[in-house]
């Protein structure tokens, strides 16, 4: 890929709202967490309701990795 390329994936990602972070809202349902991901995100990852995920802590980083399935 060269640097032309680049800027085009840079730009197209984000006209869709995917580049740099997001913020998020945490939510309580019943006894759990739910963390809210915006529409577009979830569209492009080909996440829906009842998808299955995978997530990876990084409880020293204070973060954590979800690998859609």
């Amino acid at each position: 890929m060269d640097e032309s390329e680049g800027r085009k994936l840079e730009k197209r990602f984000k006209e869709l709202g995917l580049w740099g972070k997001q913020e998020s809202t945490v939510y309580k349902v019943g006894g759990n967490l739910a963390l809210g991901i915006k529409k577009s995100l979830a569209e492009s990852l080909g996440l829906t309701k009842g998808a299955f995920v995978r997530i990876f802590p990084q409880i020293s980083e204070k973060r954590f990795i979800v690998e859609v399935s």
